[in-house]
């Protein structure tokens, strides 16, 4: 603290944080995202990163996740950015969860979890497509 002194490093990769010019810099080092994944929706807000998957068949499904999955994490590798596997998840809608229990996603041998509700946009979208969850959240930030 205040008379602390940093060691001095080299940075090689990455761009400035804090500068008027990095968020700027951040859009033009990921602008080829949507070529990592191939016939599969990617959906960019600031430093969030979206994977939209569909498909009727169940089998299907699950095999393009897999694989997109795999796809934007090599490109995440081979562009040098770190994924925090603590704070992604994936949601599936239009089946019940029990059907999902022997259904893994993993990167680096880490389970994504698989969550029933998650936040985008700042609007919370549960596995149902309906409101409940929203209206819960934005209830409760009024109140509190």
């Amino acid at each position: 603290m205040g008379d602390s002194v940093s060691c001095v490093g080299h940075i090689t990769t990455g761009v400035p944080q804090g500068s008027v010019l990095g968020p700027l810099s951040f859009l033009l080092y990921v602008n080829d995202i949507c070529y990592a994944v191939p016939d599969t929706k990617i959906k960019l807000f600031a430093d969030d990163t979206n994977l939209f998957i569909y498909d009727k068949n169940f089998t299907n499904l699950y095999r393009r996740a897999s694989q997109s999955w795999h796809q934007l994490f090599e490109w995440f590798v081979a562009n040098k950015l770190s994924l925090s596997v603590d704070r992604t998840c994936y949601s599936v809608f239009g089946i019940k969860l029990t059907d999902l229990q022997n259904i893994e996603l993993k990167t680096n041998g880490r389970c994504i979890r698989l969550v029933e509700s998650c936040k985008y946009l700042d609007i919370i979208v549960d596995k149902d497509l309906n409101w409940h969850g929203h209206m819960n959240y934005v209830y409760e930030r009024l109140i509190n």
